[in-house]
């Protein structure tokens, strides 16, 4: 492949103002955002001793929503609960459901549990060889919350769905900030939803984390976190836009943030490195001091490690007198939608000049200091809410009180990615020089004969540079590692890749292998003693952080999934945080893996569907994505590779690194290649 010369930079272009001008919210401190803040200004909660809307073998105290949220369609009760704030945020806003002929209109939902399959009898049935009722696959497969939205409201805009763990929903608002100053869109609905679920209930207290007593955030008493439920929508759109529809800003997004602690999978790091970086990052794309910080709605998830650490760091970073709290204490954790629903508080503690404390606060001496133990007055400045997740990824944001003005932030260069490396393994063996023969040979006629579904060798997979991630990762973390290091090395960078790289991961079913073991240790030894590892892999997210931890990546790290080409939202996202002027590099990394449950599931959809027989195939693919000079590759050790990751090569590369992986075995055979392409 030759190198591309292009032109990567065009006119300069202004950063338009970002602006919240509608706001939704559900979860059990109660519905409607005013119904919740009220709540949280009250001191009083409502959690339940023990899940009702499903039976497990243990109790531990939930956060629970009414029942009537509950759906056996496509997205669950994950969107049932989105759509309630999605009403209310457009009518917030003054926008009616269908905008798209007056608007360009972006969705961007960050969920956890929406985007597993968490089905444990449909499972089962699957294991003993039955054909159960295809309902619950549907519900899997056709359940993307964006992109269901995106359908509703008709929206032209770019699309993306973001599992990040519990770092979702706060992940998603950024999304939509990136996406509104790159001029990609009007109007961003930016949303994070998750509805309670008995197999993350189950993963949760395998990992000894859930609390016996209701959560007490920060507090020495604390025992652990409770898992609550619930959505949030905020509606952002350029201040421009806003002025020109004549909306009312209810408060700006200022500044977002990214930072991977890259240290372990489950566990902060001791320093909170990853949300110290995402903190400082908010702030500097702000272009606010961190003295200028008022109040920090905290992750805050009542567990030991994680209270201690946040509050270290807030003591580090805001001296002595640091106003926080963690409305978890009101919520419980939320996953995917916690970082959404505290934001919506942030907006709301703006607009009503009232922020809640955490009432009879006991503090933890190993705490240097303290969150507030009484509600506060908003006195005009910033505000700053956290998130911490499963892989180490850290995020932030920050609001403050909408301007008198809509003059643009900044200006900077339009940026047009360009591709520095790229890596590549499949079926075919590991490499671009070993993808490009086998390419070559497929074009001549030599097409392989297979009637089988095509795997990565398995000693493809156990390549020396492999090795230090041990056994505990799976297959597919391994492969899309593997690809991430030969981008690198096509590159001829080193390692450690540090904080000016990010990681960009596109995955349509994550890594399933290890989600499908945490079901068999359910069925196999019951709800209390299922491997708390292979909980902790199922997470879409824990490829990115395999790749950052591995190759030192302290950046941001991202998770785009969905079954509707989740590699192009992921390529979008990419583009526009790279002209964001943030981050000087990313790795774009896209794969999917197959097994015997995914194959026969898939098989039952395709009967369903009425398809021909597919042949199924996995392989991943990198980019190293950076802002490129418009010159040949500068680096004497890096092999040719195309220049500019345009939505044809980016979708060619893909397709074809598929193919390869699943070729036609007769006239009657359907290609399908995993959904990333």
């Amino acid at each position: 492949m030759n190198a591309v010369a292009s032109n990567n930079v065009s006119d300069h272009r202004t950063f338009q103002r970002v602006v919240v001008t509608g706001v939704g919210a559900v979860c059990a401190a109660g519905e409607g955002i005013d119904n919740i803040h009220l709540a949280t200004l009250s001191g009083l909660r409502n959690p339940k001793p023990r899940p009702t809307l499903f039976n497990a073998d243990f109790d531990k105290p939930v956060f629970e929503c009414d029942a009537r949220f509950s759906s056996g369609e496509p997205g669950g009760r994950s969107l049932k609960l989105l759509e309630f704030t999605l009403r209310e945020a457009l009518e917030h806003a003054g926008l009616g459901k269908r905008q798209s002929d007056k608007f360009k209109i972006g969705v961007c939902v960050g969920t956890t549990v929406a985007c597993m399959l968490n089905d444990l009898d449909f499972y089962a049935a699957v294991k003993k060889g039955r054909r159960p009722d295809v309902v619950p696959l549907q519900c899997y497969v056709e359940g993307d919350l964006s992109a269901i939205l995106a359908r509703q409201l008709e929206a032209r805009g770019p699309v993306a769905t973001i599992a990040n763990a519990c770092s979702s929903g706060t992940e998603a608002l950024s999304a939509g900030f990136h996406w509104l100053r790159s001029g990609l869109c009007d109007i961003v609905v930016a949303a994070g939803a998750d509805g309670l679920n008995l197999v993350p209930y189950c993963g949760f207290n395998s990992l000894q984390v859930m609390g016996d007593s209701v959560c007490l955030p920060f507090d020495r008493r604390r025992s652990g976190l409770n898992l609550g439920e619930g959505a949030a929508t905020i509606i952002l759109e350029t201040a421009e836009n806003a002025a020109k529809r004549g909306a009312s800003p209810l408060a700006e997004l200022r500044g977002v943030g990214g930072g991977s602690d890259a240290y372990h999978i489950t566990g902060p790091h001791p320093d909170g490195r990853g949300l110290e970086k995402a903190v400082r990052m908010a702030a500097d794309v702000a272009g606010a001091d961190l003295k200028e910080i008022e109040y920090i709605n905290a992750h805050g998830t009542s567990t030991k490690d994680n209270d201690n650490v946040e509050g270290r760091l807030f003591h580090r970073l805001f001296g002595e007198n640091v106003k926080f709290a963690s409305t978890k204490y009101y919520t419980g954790h939320t996953l995917g939608a916690a970082g959404a629903i505290e934001a919506a508080l942030c907006v709301k503690g703006i607009l009503e000049r009232r922020l809640p404390g955490i009432p009879g606060i006991e503090p933890d001496p190993q705490i240097p200091v303290a969150p507030l133990a009484e509600n506060a007055d908003y006195n005009g400045g910033v505000l700053l809410s956290t998130s911490m997740a499963f892989g180490g990824s850290c995020a932030a944001l920050i609001f403050g009180p909408p301007s008198t003005e809509n003059t643009p932030r900044k200006t900077m260069k339009t940026i047009i990615p360009e591709i520095g490396g790229l890596g590549v393994i499949g079926p075919f063996g590991r490499g671009v020089d070993e993808f490009a023969k086998a390419l070559a040979d497929t074009k001549s006629g030599a097409a392989l004969k297979t009637a089988t579904p095509r795997s990565i060798p398995k000693e493809q997979l156990e390549h020396p540079s492999l090795k230090r991630v041990g056994r505990r990762s799976g297959k597919l973390g391994r492969a899309m590692l593997a690809a991430a290091i030969e981008a690198v090395e096509n590159a001829g960078l080193a390692t450690p890749l540090g904080q000016s790289t990010a990681v960009v991961v596109a995955s349509a079913f994550g890594a399933h292998s290890a989600t499908f073991a945490f079901l068999d240790g359910l069925l196999e030894y019951g709800h209390t003693a299922p491997s708390p590892t292979h909980f902790s892999n199922s997470v879409h997210n824990s490829m990115a952080f395999l790749i950052s931890s591995s190759l030192g990546i302290t950046g941001p790290s991202i998770t785009v999934t969905g079954f509707d080409g989740p590699f192009e939202r992921a390529k979008t996202l990419a583009e526009a945080i790279l002209n964001s002027g943030t981050i000087e590099r990313i790795l774009l990394v896209a794969g999917d893996e197959t097994n015997d449950v995914f194959l026969e599931m898939a098989e039952i959809w395709r009967g369903f569907q009425g398809e021909k027989h597919a042949v199924w195939g996995e392989c991943a693919v990198a980019f190293l994505l950076g802002p490129g000079d418009g010159t040949p590759e500068k680096h004497a050790n890096a092999k040719p590779s195309p220049k500019t990751l345009d939505a044809t090569l980016g979708r060619t590369l893909i397709q074809d690194a598929f193919a390869l992986a699943a070729e036609r075995c007769d006239t009657t055979t359907e290609h399908k290649p995993c959904p990333s392409s």
